[in-house]
């Protein structure tokens, strides 16, 4: 049996995208569905659409979809408004985010870039995903500098290495704001001619008619919103067809989830697509998909997935940004960047607690600091990360216990 894939990156958050559009923070084109940007790719020009693996997602998830037990910030803003047609756009017609960016993508990706990561061991085992509770804030960034925090799955040699990141970003290079956005990014080969962020390129295709790539959160000054879980789930043809496809077809809660999506192909199409789902108080919806045909070593699994944040500054003389919340991490509180409940998705597909003894920390600034450790309760294996960035010259200090 052919080895047939889906990646679903499953985000559990407490919503902010029509609240952001009444706010005027979004600006959004409606295009017909097949005459969106990915359909120009060469690689797609034959490329038939997918229905969402609404079903899918929720029988890989089952009892992992629930509301984990995360830290509660006084004066932060959870309420949502609904999401309806009025919010996104007609039937037959995706969401496109009207970026003002028209840098090239060899500027967008350049610059000085530092890392407050923990990551699996690349070639020891194959993983299906991974997934975290992740913390969103609002860093102040200047033009030529962008502060993000994701989850990352690699496989693949360093010159041709696939990988996409979805987490959020404060990038005013790229959207001409400073808002903080649900953000992706994919390349084929180690961003030297592939891949782009969102859908500045032809790759991610848009399904549904609401929710997007780019659309901004809505954060208090004071604290932070919260992304209650990300998880990034992969499947081979066989669980796909013997177990998972009976399962689905038995629970009345795996309809497809949304009416406003098109219904192209059936549930056994879905082979070899990275799906990117969000979870809004646990109703599960498919935001999109890039294409098995865009990529080639990520379609064998992923042998490194990743946590944490990331910086860059595409001019060398300017300072570095902050990271996270701009806090240095402590012991005490969460008012810092942070991931809790750390995990990843074996070859097996369960979802395991990442493991000490498994992890690789990367911190290679003194600007910025990484705490890894087990916090316990419904948090678990948790990370804090970030800090307030600094001159050029002294973030090319090495930490402490970097330093040979």
């Amino acid at each position: 049996m052919a080895l047939c894939l889906l990646l679903v990156i499953f985000i559990h958050l407490l919503p902010f995208y029509s609240q952001a559009k009444q706010k005027g923070i979004d600006s959004f084109k409606c295009v017909n569905t097949y005459q969106q940007p990915a359909f120009s790719h060469p690689k797609l020009k034959h490329h038939k659409l997918q229905v969402p693996a609404s079903c899918l997602v929720y029988t890989i998830v089952g009892n992992n979809a629930t509301r984990p037990n995360i830290p509660q910030f006084p004066g932060a803003t959870f309420s949502r408004s609904d999401i309806n047609n009025e919010n996104g756009c007609p039937n037959g017609k995706v969401p496109i985010h009207a970026n003002p960016s028209i840098r090239p993508l060899h500027d967008i990706n350049s610059g000085v870039k530092y890392f407050a990561t923990i990551s699996t061991y690349p070639g020891e085992r194959t993983y299906r995903g991974g997934a975290a509770n992740m913390g969103v804030f609002n860093p102040v960034v200047e033009m030529m500098q962008s502060s993000r925090a994701n989850i990352w799955v690699q496989n693949g040699p360093k010159s041709v290495s696939n990988s996409i990141e979805v987490g959020w970003a404060v990038h005013p290079y790229l959207y001409g704001d400073n808002h903080t956005r649900l953000t992706a990014y994919w390349t084929a080969d180690d961003f030297q001619t592939t891949g782009c962020y969102n859908l500045l390129c032809p790759g991610f295709v848009q399904i549904d008619s609401s929710l997007f790539l780019g659309q901004a959160y809505l954060i208090d000054p004071d604290h932070p919103m919260l992304i209650e879980q990300i998880a990034i789930l992969q499947v081979t043809g066989s669980s796909l067809e013997n177990s998972l496809y009976k399962k689905c077809r038995g629970k009345a809660a795996c309809h497809e989830t949304s009416s406003q999506s098109p219904k192209a192909g059936s549930l056994d199409d879905v082979t070899g697509n990275w799906w990117l789902v969000t979870q809004m108080d646990f109703i599960i919806t498919p935001v999109g998909y890039w294409p098995k045909e865009i990529f080639t070593y990520l379609a064998l699994g992923a042998d490194v997935v990743k946590y944490g944040g990331t910086t860059s500054t595409y001019l060398q003389q300017l300072d570095r940004p902050p990271m996270g919340s701009g806090n240095y991490p402590g012991e005490m509180g969460w008012v810092f960047g942070f991931f809790t409940r750390i995990r990843y998705v074996n070859e097996s597909y369960n979802l395991i607690d990442a493991e000490h003894s498994n992890m690789n920390k990367v911190l290679d600034s003194v600007c910025y600091g990484l705490m890894y450790f087990t916090a316990g309760g419904t948090m678990k294996e948790a990370m804090k990360f970030g800090g307030p960035g600094g001159t050029a010259e002294k973030c090319k200090q090495l930490p402490p216990q970097q330093r040979n």
